[in-house]
């Protein structure tokens, strides 16, 4: 429950400060002052006056920070947050977190485990199972479901792997886990590329009965692609490719490497704001060239 950028973790307490009328009105009575009595001889005792004695209330400003402290602490049992983020599940059995951890989710890696970690962190609030799959890893590789904790340590274990994913495989496998957790929300974290059996895979999921799915993936792909590379007389020349339209700069380095995998010089490609191809001049000897 939120409220503007206050959020209460149990607002089911909240219903308590209607408490407070019923809490002020009580504490308006007090009871009677102790009076100081000697104790005197009866014959004098019996002379006193009885009269008909009737509560103080109490100060003002004594009630009022009786009520404030009662509010206070209705408020602290609905764990407040203040301007908390946003939820980027919508709740379910289970959370199904797919991620893809082949080749080109290396770049921006670290960002995919903030995200997934979110996601995480948001099935321990809730307390449900987290099914974990990853498309590079061996199809026997375990996922789940696991508790939230063992998720994230799973999460933090998993690196990206050089090789593309096998997103109908593991979507299968997820499939396939989460008969025993109908209702479970999806969360797929995507490189951006797609492959031929993409959709086949994704219908296979939605079929498991998932309660929602959530899609992520990168705003833009970090990725550069050589188109040629030339030998002349003074130097070898390499040029590539990336994105059209990316307004931001970028500079990368690309080495050259002999037939016995040794790095024998390196290069600096230039991208400046929205150029899709850039050069790179390697310094290399003609003897090494043919290496």
């Amino acid at each position: 429950m939120s409220w503007l950028p206050l959020s209460f973790g149990a607002p089911a307490i909240l219903p308590g400060l209607l408490l407070l009328p019923v809490i002020w009105w009580l504490l308006r009575l007090t009871p009677p002052r102790p009076q100081l009595e000697l104790f005197p001889p009866l014959r004098i005792l019996a002379r006193v006056v009885r009269r008909e004695e009737t509560p103080h209330q109490s100060p003002w400003w004594l009630t009022l920070l009786r009520l404030l402290m009662a509010a206070l602490v209705i408020l602290a049992l609905a764990e407040p947050v203040y301007n908390p983020r946003d939820r980027i599940t919508t709740g379910g059995n289970a959370l199904a977190l797919v991620m893809d951890n082949g080749w080109a989710s290396a770049a921006d890696w670290d960002r995919r485990v903030a995200t997934a970690a979110r996601f995480i962190d948001e099935a321990s609030d809730t307390g449900v199972p987290v099914v974990l799959a990853f498309t590079a890893e061996p199809l026997n590789a375990e996922i789940g479901p696991f508790d939230a904790n063992t998720a994230r340590d799973r999460l933090n274990a998993v690196k990206p792997q050089p090789v593309p994913p096998n997103r109908p495989a593991v979507y299968a496998r997820v499939a396939n886990a989460l008969e025993s957790v109908p209702g479970a929300s999806v969360a797929i974290l995507t490189d951006g590329l797609a492959e031929p059996q993409d959709r086949q895979a994704f219908e296979r999921l939605l079929r498991s009965g998932a309660s929602s799915v959530v899609w992520v993936e990168p705003a833009s792909l970090p990725m550069l692609g050589l188109r040629t590379a030339e030998n002349n007389a003074s130097s070898f020349t390499v040029s590539a490719v990336r994105v059209p339209g990316d307004p931001t700069p970028a500079v990368t380095t690309v080495g050259a490497f002999d037939d016995r995998g040794r790095r024998i010089a390196d290069a600096t490609l230039t991208f400046g704001p929205a150029e899709a191809q850039a050069t790179a001049e390697f310094d290399v000897p003609f003897e090494l060239r043919n290496d």
